[in-house]
């Protein structure tokens, strides 16, 4: 005929309604879900970025140049004026902070 008889949850031995786990998947809004899955979706690709990462350094510093224009002149040169413009902007965001400087945007 239609199929098999519908059972509904007193026939499955749920005094209540509200005790049925099939009622209370239901009940669950499905916008909450998702939001806790974002961490175990950001776990993946981290753990996967961090080693191939750690692996690539691993890689470059086992056989380091030693000799050359790069390491004996421009890396020493890009590490110097990395470090000189973060004290200048220290020093700038220092003055901002007590006063001393004032700009106006």
């Amino acid at each position: 005929m239609g199929g098999p008889p519908e059972i509904n949850s007193h026939q499955r031995g749920y005094e209540d309604e509200a005790y049925n786990p099939d009622s209370q998947l239901q009940m669950l809004p499905l916008s909450i879900v998702p939001e806790h899955l974002y961490p175990w979706l950001g776990i993946g690709p981290g753990i996967t970025i961090a080693l191939l990462g750690l692996h690539m350094l691993r890689r470059l510093l086992s056989h380091p140049p030693s000799e050359g224009p790069l390491v004996n002149r421009w890396l020493p040169m890009a590490s110097a004026t990395v470090i000189t413009c973060l004290g200048i902007g220290m020093i700038a965001q220092a003055l901002l902070a007590v006063g001393v400087i004032h700009v106006r945007l």
